[in-house]
């Protein structure tokens, strides 16, 4: 996507020093940041099924 850790940090509201701890699996985000994190490279968090809706 050509983001930048800084950058994608930025949009998630969390570091980009953070964002490389999770990269490297050093460290584990809590929910709020991983949805904030998944919305900042435009695809969401869904846990479970996800409900199809018509219309």
């Amino acid at each position: 996507m050509g983001i930048s850790a800084r950058e994608l940090g930025r949009r998630a509201g969390c570091t980009g020093v953070a964002i490389n701890y999770y990269e490297q699996n050093k460290r584990v985000p809590n929910i709020y940041i991983a949805d904030r994190i998944m919305a900042a490279l435009g695809t969401e968090l869904v846990l479970g099924e996800k409900e199809e809706h018509d219309g």
